[in-house]
């Protein structure tokens, strides 16, 4: 008997995203470009980076073999996309937009 499922797991994706998106909208837009620590990212590249990991892992379980795989492309890809410039209504945008084609992709994976 599997108690968790593709079902969940969607269920579960749309509720942390959903929470991400609350969160990011309280997060004044003064504040976007805060950084801890110089080397950080800020908030709007942590943003960014929870926002675009789904269409990482999307690409690296679509992939039939990770043979030759260029993971240094992949970072530095994601490493610009991050640090391109975007008002908190783009991030926001982007933010439901991946989580949401990520949970539509989940949805057409078989069940086992």
């Amino acid at each position: 008997m599997n108690l968790y499922g593709l079902k969940q797991l969607v269920e579960s994706a749309r509720t942390v995203r959903k929470n991400t998106i609350l969160i990011a909208e309280d997060i004044p837009e003064k504040d976007y470009g805060y950084r801890p620590t110089p080397e950080s990212r800020s908030v709007a590249e942590t943003l960014v980076h929870i926002a675009l990991l789904s269409q990482a892992a999307r690409l690296l379980h679509e992939e039939a073999s990770l043979e030759g795989f260029d993971f240094r492309e992949l970072v530095r890809k994601s490493e610009m996309e991050e640090q391109r410039p975007r008002s908190k209504n783009e991030i926001v945008e982007l933010l439901g937009a991946e989580g949401e084609g990520w949970c539509q992709w989940l949805e057409t994976l078989p069940v086992r």
